[in-house]
């Protein structure tokens, strides 16, 4: 309100002036702190002086509110581009010289001797017949051994003894005969074996022998 007082005691100053002038006295010289009474022919001028400041006034305020709102904010600064930063080449690795590799000679290839042929198995001779004695068969005929090239012996009695098979069971000697597995010691039809060879067996009866072979 200060602007405004000071509009309006400027205004009646010179209205004060104005009017001395024209009566051709001099100006009255008024007081800063007194209150300058409205001239009674010049009311127009306070007006237009009051219209002016408040005009100026809204004017002053309507920018400060506009500009205080529209200021644009600072651009941010442009991030600064690092410089490139210079890779040194790697330097190029030393080629190993290649040292030439002498020739191996071949290593002479000696033949494998050929395997001899397998030889055929031997097949042991037949064992003998012993022939019966005359002199035991005349003195004691049912004493007398029997010997047969086949596997079956019909005696006078009507025992019949058939080799079945020869065989060696846990280090033993045992013969097939009818059936039954015998072996050194044991008895069959009243016939005890007697020996058991590889192809042939022994059997005795009081006193009488039989022999059956495998044949």
């Amino acid at each position: 309100m200060s602007l405004i007082s000071d509009a309006l005691r400027k205004a009646r100053q010179e209205a004060a002036r104005q009017e001395a002038a024209r009566r051709g006295e001099a100006p009255p010289q008024l007081p800063h702190h007194m209150p300058l009474r409205r001239p009674a022919r010049a009311p127009w001028i306070a007006a237009l002086a009051g219209g002016f400041a408040g005009a100026a006034l809204l004017t002053a305020a309507g920018l400060w509110y506009f500009t205080s709102r529209h200021v644009p904010a600072p651009a941010p600064a442009p991030a600064s581009t690092p410089a490139a930063i210079a890779t040194p080449a790697p330097a190029p690795s030393p080629v190993a010289e290649i040292t030439p590799v002498a020739p191996v000679p071949a290593l002479p290839v000696t033949p494998e001797p050929a395997a001899p042929p397998e030889a055929a198995p031997s097949i042991p001779p037949p064992e003998p017949t012993l022939a019966p004695d005359a002199s035991a068969v005349a003195e004691s005929p049912a004493s007398a051994p029997i010997r047969t090239p086949r596997r079956r012996a019909e005696l006078a009695d009507g025992t019949v003894l058939t080799l079945q098979g020869i065989a060696i069971t846990d280090g033993r000697p045992v013969a097939l005969v009818n059936g039954v597995a015998l072996g050194p010691g044991e008895r069959i039809a009243g016939f005890t074996v007697t020996a058991i060879a590889a192809t042939e067996i022994e059997l005795r009866r009081d006193g009488e022998i039989v022999v059956l072979a495998l044949r």
